[in-house]
């Protein structure tokens, strides 16, 4: 009887051990998973081991600021346009995130769409660009530009304009953390002046703001 009655306790041990699962990271279809969200909202995504929760603030211009987090420890916090992708890493994975579509209606919620996915090997073997190599990147698109530069009421050519953001950027690096603090307050006004930079491009001659925000949808 007490023989039965631990050989009992043994299976019982082995099959609870032999159900926990070694794998990690999120659950994911194949083709990855769909989320709709409504702006200032949040869904979570499960995980093997624990879910991730994706948030999004208001859907203003065209961009939203997704914040995903892994308990109280972010993973990815930035703007996103639609058409964007992002990659963030969970529990030793790489993932991909896509902002498929934003719903900016008049009257009613506002949605954004996006998928979840695994990275193509592609993908998984690129290296996120760090802040500094982004304002870099930005940097080198508006010296390779054909765009004149308004710089208070007057004009100068691309080249000449790189060369100004550097030098400004230069001398606030110690302020200048993320790209978007490179934009918002290098690459938009006079910090001398105040007075909002202009892009003239062959069609029309739009804020610096927002030309520079279109270059860097897909970073």
């Amino acid at each position: 009887m007490q023989k039965s009655i631990f050989t009992l306790f043994i299976a019982v041990i082995l099959s609870a051990c032999g159900s926990n699962s070694t794998e990690t990271g999120l659950i994911l279809p194949e083709n990855g998973k769909e989320i709709k969200l409504e702006q200032r909202s949040q869904k979570k995504i499960e995980g093997h081991n624990r879910n991730i929760i994706v948030h999004i603030g208001d859907i203003t211009g065209g961009a939203t600021h997704l914040t995903i987090k892994d308990g109280e420890n972010i993973l990815l916090s930035e703007k996103i346009a639609e058409g964007a992708i992002k990659d963030f890493e969970f529990d030793g994975h790489k993932y991909i995130i896509e902002c498929t579509e934003q719903d900016n209606v008049l009257i009613g919620t506002d949605f954004a769409y996006f998928i979840v996915r695994n990275p193509t090997e592609k993908e998984q073997n690129e290296t996120g660009m760090t802040e500094d190599e982004k304002i870099e990147k930005l940097i080198g698109i508006v010296a390779s530009s054909d765009v004149i530069f308004i710089r208070n009421g007057d004009e100068y050519p691309a080249d000449e304009a790189a060369d100004h953001l550097r030098t400004k950027w230069e001398s606030s690096q110690d302020e200048i953390k993320t790209l978007d603090d490179f934009i918002e307050h290098i690459a938009s006004y006079s910090s001398t002046t105040g007075e909002p930079y202009q892009i003239k491009t062959a069609d029309t001659t739009v804020s610096a703001n927002s030309w520079m925000k279109e270059q860097v949808k897909y970073f």
